[in-house]
């Protein structure tokens, strides 16, 4: 796997450049243990990210193909997002 891009900045989550990133790598034909590698990621991580983007895409020959898209996984991670943490409680005064 060539280097892609330097992420040299530390970060615990993944962010949109890390996506595009594992968008090409996928598009190149990396596996995963490399993806992670070349990221500083666990394996697992870069698994559920790829099963995060990853939607069925209808081509021009009517064939069903698996395709990850950064977009897509970007959206569903800020998504869920909004989930996350304590649920407020409204307090109504009579």
């Amino acid at each position: 796997m060539s280097t892609y891009y330097s992420t040299s900045f530390s970060s615990k989550n993944i962010q949109f450049i890390h996506r595009a990133i594992i968008a090409k790598a996928l598009k190149d034909g990396d596996t995963v243990t490399e993806i992670a590698k070349e990221l500083h990621f666990s394996r697992q991580a870069i698994h559920s990210e790829i099963k995060r983007g990853t939607f069925d895409k209808l081509t021009s020959e009517l064939d069903m193909v698996k395709v990850y898209d950064p977009y897509k996984a970007e959206y569903a991670h800020l998504s869920s997002q909004q989930f996350k943490g304590r649920l407020l409680m409204y307090i109504i005064k009579k």
